[in-house]
């Protein structure tokens, strides 16, 4: 931790490491999940279907993948600052291109380049966490950090519920890119003078790590899609848009309150967090059943939603946590 002190927003969060990682992350996720928040809304003005809105999401999700290959790298050499600085100008980009939209084409290329933002933004705050923060604080720095995702989805919820169905669905996105440009002026810088070198010709792929890569991918997709399209699907099953955004906005804050808990059980505990990781998976498995079989029942819906919640989305910082103490 840098230690330093002071009013200056840069310097604040030079000094709160795990604060720079929870408000990186946010920005680079907030482009998409207004969209995901206002997919009914998005869908009846500019015209186009579910399979359309899948195309946009997916926009994002291809492209942080494949960034993120090329960015890790790049952020080891340079150091997190990097990453931090151009998430949020990139974030500016996203939002302002979203905001412009017309039609579900433009609204992908926006979430495209969204998805560059995560990249950065994502890595750069696991780099913080990880170089920064003290080695018996780390499941409670990464449940914080990977937190922030649902944060990110609660405001986009709130900001859907309290602007964007009463003025345009653009002003959220103006919104947005706002905050682009804010965290692009006081992105801190941290001291990589004393960071190893890591020799990357040596690394390989083991067993543990390919295990964590393949859990990772299938409830990664099963979680990012639920909080994609629960409002969606909740318009659909019965309830009005704002509704649709208020179940997000709770599903989001369902799944903050467990990554925090998993977060501390794990730090003492002191052990490998696979047990954890693996409880959390069973809470996603029963919230997904009973979405299943919701047919119309809006209670058993909004039960699997806040469940679905809670395990696909409450299982990321003790993966970390996991990766740091197994690989």
């Amino acid at each position: 931790m840098t230690g330093m002190t002071g009013r200056s927003p840069r310097v604040f969060l030079g000094s709160r490491p795990i604060t720079t990682a929870i408000a990186y992350t946010v920005v680079g996720v907030f482009p998409l999940y207004l969209t995901a928040a206002q997919s009914v809304r998005l869908q009846e003005e500019l015209g186009f279907d579910r399979t359309r809105l899948g195309l946009v999401i997916g926009a994002f999700y291809l492209v942080s993948a494949i960034a993120s290959k090329m960015v890790g790298p790049i952020l080891d050499r340079r150091g997190p600052d990097f990453g931090l600085r151009y998430a949020g100008v990139v974030t500016l980009l996203a939002a302002g291109l979203a905001a412009a939209a017309g039609s579900w084409v433009s609204l992908a290329v926006a979430m495209a380049i969204g998805g560059l933002s995560n990249a950065l933004g994502q890595i750069a705050s696991n780099l913080v966490v990880a170089t920064e923060v003290a080695f018996d604080r780390t499941g409670r720095a990464f449940a914080a950090k990977q937190a922030a995702v649902p944060v990110g989805a609660m405001l986009a919820g709130l900001a859907v519920t309290w602007v964007g169905l009463t003025t345009s669905w653009r002003v959220p996105f103006v919104i947005a890119a706002g905050a682009g440009v804010v965290m692009t002026v006081v992105a801190p810088s941290f001291d990589v003078g004393d960071r190893p070198t890591i020799d990357r010709s040596s690394l390989r792929v083991t067993p543990a790590l390919a295990a964590f890569m393949v859990m990772a991918a299938i409830g990664g997709g099963i979680g990012n899609s639920l909080a994609s399209f629960v409002t969606d699907a909740s318009v659909t099953i019965g309830f009005s848009q704002t509704a649709g955004a208020r179940i997000l906005t709770t599903g989001s804050i369902v799944a903050i309150g467990a990554r925090l808990a998993i977060g501390q059980v794990a730090d003492r505990r002191q052990q490998t967090g696979v047990e954890e990781l693996v409880g959390l998976l069973g809470v996603a498995v029963v919230g997904f059943g009973l979405l299943a079989m919701a047919g119309e029942s809006t209670v058993v819906f909004v039960l699997g939603v806040l469940l679905g919640f809670a395990g696909s989305w409450g299982w990321q910082g003790v993966m970390f946590y996991s990766v740091v103490r197994l690989i």
